[in-house]
């Protein structure tokens, strides 16, 4: 059989409207060389990959660009290129991955990830799409300090419920959250001040379904950080999957606890908890 590769040259078609802004991200973000550039072709090069943009007058729109191909960068700082490609003000997209997924300027949508990273998870996995075997993350912002970010999140009766029972402030803390028949007990493993939080499961009852320990011995990970006048704060829960019983649900869940009640208590020191009763 014929031995065929993929190559290193890539064409997208662009809208010329958007020469200034692309030409500007690639190079002053990216670092790559410019090859050639006029009113019909931009040539770039980074690293060993060529980048090809063909001006048109129209082209795809961003939201189809997201169900187009995925396209992976490399770097030896992850965390300082993000925040370059953040402060540019791009897209940042909402992938269950502990990598970084970004719509750059012209919609090319490319994920974040170390030189030297151990990759197979992606080559291995039964399921192609992106983030599909990986962990649950959220990322929110808002205008306070990291060490203040923390001390908010450790208040768990003010964005996640109120059925709270013991403490979650310092290392070795213990804590349990109850919604109904469903509780969860938790240990404050880790605690990095004003950078990092982590919340092992030590017991649970999932009520609802068949696995009902499924999250004992996952984590709950919260690691934040300064960006452009803010703090950024990302929870990662190590453990849950897509495929797992209760991914579903919990998802759905934590888009809203994280995404919407704490990022409120955050912003304006008032949450979303949970109410029902004992």
């Amino acid at each position: 059989m014929p031995k065929v590769i993929l190559g290193n040259h890539t064409a997208v078609f662009a809208a010329r409207s958007e020469q200034d802004r692309i030409r500007k991200f690639y190079c002053d973000v990216l670092g790559c060389k410019p090859r050639v550039t006029n009113d019909e072709v931009d040539r770039f090069q980074l690293g060993d990959v060529h980048f090809c943009f063909v001006w048109q007058d129209s082209a795809l729109d961003q939201s189809s660009f997201l169900k187009a191909t995925y396209l992976e960068l490399q770097t030896d700082n992850t965390e300082q290129v993000k925040q370059k490609i953040l402060a540019f003000g791009v897209r940042q997209l909402d992938v269950p991955d502990a990598h970084f997924y970004f719509q750059a300027p012209g919609g090319q949508v490319f994920k974040l990830a170390g030189l030297g990273e151990d990759l197979s998870l992606y080559e291995e996995s039964p399921s192609s799409k992106p983030g599909s075997s990986v962990d649950y993350q959220r990322s929110i912002q808002a205008g306070i300090s990291p060490a203040e970010a923390l001390r908010r999140i450790s208040r768990v009766p003010d964005w996640w419920t109120k059925n709270f029972t013991g403490q979650s402030a310092n290392p070795g803390d213990r804590f349990t959250v109850r919604f109904g028949e469903t509780f969860v007990d938790f240990q404050v493993s880790e605690l990095v001040p004003g950078k990092k939080a982590v919340w092992q499961v030590t017991d649970c009852n999932l009520h609802w379904i068949n696995d009902k320990k499924e999250w004992k011995g996952t984590s709950v990970v919260w690691e934040v950080s300064s960006h452009n006048g803010a703090t950024q704060v990302t929870m990662t829960h190590a453990g849950l999957v897509p495929g797992i019983e209760c991914y579903g649900n919990c998802k759905p869940g934590w888009d809203f606890f994280v995404g919407e009640s704490l990022l409120k208590l955050l912003t304006e020191n008032q949450g979303l908890p949970d109410r029902r009763p004992r």
